[in-house]
């Protein structure tokens, strides 16, 4: 509602996809924040504007004491056992979980090519960030030998590595918050369980992540360059 600025008493068109028909409804009121991307409407209705008739494949009870659940579950599937309808009724609790246990393996996939991705970027920078030093022998070595000692170059190549992943940290968070802090991507591909979203905390970390990917790279390429004989690395190619 508040992503689309929309009141109760609004009316809407839903465009449709999967039925080839559009159907105008109005809001009547709000399902609160349980069901928070969700529209319902009535079945009834929708099937008066259909070409052909669908069919149902859920039905959704309310009761009037939750502890009832398993005898109200133990005489709907018996009422209509060995019928032409058998039913499989189930508390919403076991027909979510029953629906994450089906699409789990999905979500650690997912995991697994992040974490994959990650640590390739993050080697992929660290490179980057030696490759920068190892190309600048020479400068370091003219810095050491009008009297800049190993220390204080240290500390400037380690700098510019930070400064360089904290820039690079910044500008990829905040694009990924500006396209994932809010808004109802993936809602699609998670059956309005919810959406893909970056929350602050994780543009924080990130963004804390770039300056130590940084000062990880150039580590060892500063040591070594300072501790090189000034000779040699200004004879160096």
């Amino acid at each position: 509602m508040r992503l689309h600025h929309w009141r109760v008493g609004d009316r809407i068109t839903l465009k449709g996809t999967i039925y080839p028909i559009d159907v105008q409804v109005q809001i009547v009121g709000t399902l609160g924040h349980k069901y928070p991307t969700m529209i319902m409407m009535r079945r009834d209705y929708l099937e008066e504007i259909l070409p052909d008739k669908g069919w149902v494949n859920d039905f959704w009870i309310r009761i009037d004491n939750p502890r009832l659940a398993p005898s109200v579950i133990a005489a709907i599937d018996e009422t209509f056992a060995n019928s032409s309808f058998e039913t499989h009724t189930a508390s919403e609790a076991s027909f979510i979980q029953s629906f994450l246990r089906m699409v789990g393996p999905v979500f650690e996939l997912a995991v697994a090519l992040s974490v994959i991705v990650l640590v390739t970027i993050g080697l992929v920078s660290a490179n980057t960030a030696a490759m920068s030093i190892r190309e600048r022998l020479h400068e370091v070595a003219v810095m050491r030998a009008i009297g800049f000692d190993n220390r204080a170059v240290t500390t400037m190549l380690l700098a510019e590595s930070a400064v360089i992943g904290l820039g690079g940290g910044l500008a990829g968070c905040v694009a990924a918050y500006a396209v994932l802090g809010s808004g109802t991507f993936g809602e699609a591909a998670l059956a309005g369980l919810g959406v893909i979203r970056v929350p602050l905390r994780i543009v924080a970390e990130g963004t804390a992540l770039g300056p130590l990917i940084g000062l990880a790279g150039a580590l060892v390429p500063a040591l070594a360059a300072t501790r090189r004989n000034i000779a040699d690395a200004l004879r160096a190619v």
